[in-house]
């Protein structure tokens, strides 16, 4: 790397808004469950990245999460499978 070149790290930030969620049809339900999914994929992968920045004992904890959220990302899209047959 020349003395010209620099690497920037940016954090991921974003507002989420949740309120009540309706539906009016199974393919918005499907629509709405596949990018829960998509987002939660990203956020895993980030929490990851994390993990192998900060101390070993606060990466301890963030790897469990990281566990925690692919098992829920494993879930919810066996969800959308199922619905995907129906």
């Amino acid at each position: 790397m020349s003395d010209s070149e620099h690497i920037h790290e940016h954090p991921h930030v974003h507002h989420h808004e949740h309120g009540v969620i309706q539906s009016d049809s199974p393919e918005e339900t499907r629509i709405l469950i596949a990018y829960m999914l998509s987002h939660n994929e990203q956020h895993t992968k980030e929490l990851h990245e994390i993990a192998h920045i900060v101390p070993e004992k606060a990466a301890g904890y963030l790897h469990e999460a990281v566990s925690d959220y692919e098992r829920g990302n494993n879930k919810l899209a066996q969800a959308l499978e199922l619905l995907e047959e129906d």
